[in-house]
């Protein structure tokens, strides 16, 4: 299954705008294949803009509003906190549980124009690669320095911590 949030970038975006935008999900296991934590994008070949995270076996790419997707760390675990900001027209940066773990030099499209997808991706209305992983939560707003990426992290975890589901 997967959760339609109804968050279309380009118009309800307040805080999430072109240039400043950052996004992220607890993930509490590590289930390997090809499947989208979340996204969304144009599956027509123009700008795809969308917000999206991808992960399958032996490869994960990203995008924040911009056209391609960039292959990230290639991970060995993605539990716990993983998250991603763009803090200006050209930067995305890629966190780990609080810290930096890549960065990345990206122009800023347009704002995507389909709602973003949890568990899965929806490219132009269709959904793909649904994903089997365990999520705790999930969020979307504007772009965070390393710094405040650091802080959110422990913020959240406490919060699952106290919950007794952090990983």
């Amino acid at each position: 299954g997967y959760g339609d949030t109804f968050f279309n970038p380009s118009t309800d975006g307040v805080i999430y705008q072109r240039n400043s935008a950052s996004f992220g999900f607890y993930c509490r296991n590590n289930t390997a294949g090809l499947m989208c934590d979340f996204g969304g994008g144009d599956i027509s070949g123009n700008p795809q803009t969308g917000s999206v995270r991808r992960r399958g076996v032996g490869f994960e790419t990203l995008s924040v509003n911009n056209t391609e997707y960039y292959t990230g760390n290639n991970l060995a675990s993605i539990q716990g906190f993983y998250s991603v900001s763009r803090t200006s027209s050209t930067t995305i940066n890629e966190y780990l549980n609080g810290t930096n773990i890549f960065n990345y030099a990206a122009l800023s499209q347009p704002l995507n124009v389909n709602s973003l997808t949890l568990m899965a991706i929806n490219w132009s209305g269709t959904k793909f690669f649904y994903s089997s992983r365990n999520y705790a939560l999930y969020f979307f707003g504007g772009g965070f320095t390393s710094g405040e990426m650091a802080t959110l992290y422990t913020i959240i975890q406490a919060f699952q911590t106290s919950l007794s589901r952090n990983v």
